[in-house]
């Protein structure tokens, strides 16, 4: 499924969530905050991905503090308070899935990662060079979540070749980055006689619940996505690269 994007100045909105999408566990929102303006989230049962497309913000929890700038992330567990701050004008992206442990907030600094060999990769060959960004990794103690961003060169494929999950972790993709009259051709199918696909502009959410989820980007653009991944068995089923290829 495609879902537009809906922003309001100050205030968090949902998007995406179990009850509207395909999707059985994650859900998608955005909150974009002016200079010094706050906003207050419970995490309750769930953990979250929390990370900066631009500005700079603050995120407070149990009394310690956060820096995001852009592209930085931070994982955030189940039962915790979290208060959002403005420093500018800041677009936060927050995703969130059911969680059955208790652990701690880790920041990601995308600095940190792009000059990690191991997490900042380039991908593919000619036309389907492509950079990732492994930022909440295995390495992070988490029930489901894995997440990351991938930067496709002009006219370029990614996802390939086109590999499917299975029926372990369902994805959704976030466009960023993509202004007109630039877009992208995402495609998800499980069957390949049968293949779904979207046009996808700046600010478009894909839902991957499963299935093949190849992408391509018309030529003279870049395309940018955040991609986040959700165990269907907590821990166990939270391991990535572990893909079925379609060819």
């Amino acid at each position: 499924m495609k879902f537009k994007p809906r922003r309001e100045q100050n205030k968090y909105i949902e998007i995406v969530s179990p009850e509207n999408s395909d999707l059985d566990l994650l859900t998608y929102g955005e909150l974009i905050l002016s200079r010094d303006r706050e906003y207050m989230l419970n995490t309750s049962d769930k953990e979250f991905m929390i990370c900066s497309y631009s500005g700079r913000g603050i995120i407070e929890i149990g009394g310690s503090e956060y820096r995001l700038g852009e592209h930085d992330m931070i994982y955030v567990p189940r039962r915790h308070k979290v208060r959002f701050i403005g420093v500018d004008t800041v677009h936060f992206a927050l995703s969130s899935a059911p969680s059955n442990i208790d652990t701690e907030p880790v920041l990601i600094p995308f600095r940190s990662i792009v000059e990690d060999r191991r997490r900042h990769r380039i991908v593919g060959e000619e036309s389907s060079l492509r950079e990732v960004f492994d930022m909440i990794t295995e390495d992070v103690k988490a029930s489901r979540i894995l997440a990351g961003y991938t930067w496709v060169k002009p006219g370029n494929w990614s996802s390939w070749p086109p590999h499917d999950h299975g029926d372990t972790l369902e994805e959704f993709y976030v466009f960023y980055r993509l202004p007109k009259p630039g877009y992208g051709i995402q495609f998800v199918y499980t069957d390949p006689s049968n293949r779904r696909c979207y046009v996808v502009e700046e600010g478009d959410i894909v839902t991957i619940p499963r299935g093949f989820h190849p992408n391509v980007v018309a030529p003279g653009f870049e395309m940018k996505y955040l991609w986040v991944l959700a165990a269907r068995r907590p821990i166990i089923d939270r391991k990535y690269g572990k893909w079925i290829y379609e060819f």
